[in-house]
């Protein structure tokens, strides 16, 4: 025979629904941002050459744009 389902099982699993999952898609979104972080460091930072400046008209342009 099976018990039914009373009042503390649903409040068990709608606790757990509103809290576990918001911070379960928390934490991937931190994982997330630390991978980008991540490649951003490698691909900007590891470089100890020169980096390519930018030209004058690109630096005028994006003035006049912020303009």
């Amino acid at each position: 025979m099976e018990t039914p389902v009373g009042a503390a099982d649903w409040a068990w699993w709608l606790g757990l629904l509103a809290g576990a999952v918001p911070l379960l898609a928390l934490a991937v979104w931190h994982c997330t941002d630390a991978f980008h972080c991540a490649v951003f460091a490698i691909n900007h930072l590891g470089h100890s050459g020169q980096r390519p400046r930018l030209t004058v008209g690109h630096m005028v342009g994006e003035a006049l744009a912020l303009l």
